[in-house]
This record gives structure tokens, sequence and C-alpha cells, in this order.
């Protein structure tokens, strides 16, 4: 009897430990379901309002450069215009202009800058170097190191999957 009892009662406690570890699951994949939702909820309103204006003016700043690229070769005013909408939305809201967007203009006057016709870019001893002809001024960008880094990694992977490729074909062979 008192074996019973005990098989009874580890049984109980299994089914107990069971029950809990199931709930906890449960409530995780709720959480992780809903983790969009759940952060909008326990975010702030005013919060919530401000991150949304954020995402339309980052889009709004693509359109104005993607107007300033099509109206640069027949109107040079109008695209200098979308240039400093786009600066005056992007400081409003606070907003990291997008490096890709960021080459595009000079730094010093802020005119927009195309290639071959107001400007010239040049890479020299692993710098960009951009040349505005408005204000006659100079950008200097280095190049990062993970760019050679990864290049690296992928030749790395390329001979890992020849490798791969040789063995595979060598087996078949045997």
């Amino acid at each position: 009897m008192s074996s019973k009892k005990k098989d009874n009662k580890k049984n109980h406690l299994k089914n107990k430990e069971r029950e809990r570890t199931e709930k906890k699951t449960q409530k995780e994949n709720r959480i992780l379901k809903n983790k969009d939702s759940f952060q909008k909820e326990a975010m702030h309103p005013k919060a919530r309002k401000k991150q949304e204006e954020k995402k339309i003016a980052r889009e709004h700043l693509k359109e104005l450069f993607q107007l300033a690229d099509e109206q640069f070769s027949t109107d040079q005013a109008r695209a200098q215009r979308y240039i400093q909408l786009a600066r005056t939305i992007q400081m409003k809201y606070k907003i990291r202009m997008p490096t890709e967007l960021k080459r595009k203009y000079c730094k010093h006057c802020h005119h927009y800058i195309r290639s071959g016709t107001n400007g010239r870019i040049r890479i020299r001893e692993k710098t960009l170097i951009i040349y505005c002809e408005h204000c006659k001024k100079y950008t200097r960008i280095p190049f990062k190191k993970n760019n050679t880094v990864k290049s690296t990694t992928k030749k790395k992977q390329e001979t890992k999957t020849t490798i791969k490729k040789q063995n595979i074909s060598k087996q078949k062979e045997v």
C-alpha cells in the first residue's frame, strides 16, 4: 500500500510539473506571436505616434532624393530645393540620413552632386574623395576595414563549398 501511495504521489507531482511547463510554453508562445502588438500596447501613444512619423519621414526622404535625381538634368534649382526639403525633414524629425543618400549632396554647401556634371568622385588610397564644383571643396570618406573582411570570408566560403563538392564527387566514384 505504501509503495502504491508513493507511486501515486510521484505520478501526481510529475503531472503537475508537466502542466506547469505546458502553461509556461503556451504563455511564451503567445508573447512571441504577439510580440509586435505587445510592444505597441506597452508603448505610450505619443511615442507610438512619433515612431510612425519618423517612419513616414524616412520614406519621404527617399522619395525626395529620387525626385531630385529625376529633375537634376532638366531643372537643377528644383533638384536643389528637393535636397533642401529632405534636409529640413531630416532635422525636424531627428532622423539619421542614410549613407547612400548622404553621399549624394555636398556636406559644405548642401548642393546635389552628380558625378560628371557638377562634381567628381574618386577613390584613392582607401578613401572616397567627393569634390563639389559649386563650393570647390572636398569631402574625404575612409573605407571601412569590414569591406575587406567580407571579401575574404566569401572566398573562404567558396573554397569550402568547392572542397565539399570535390569530396562528394570522390565518394560517388568509390
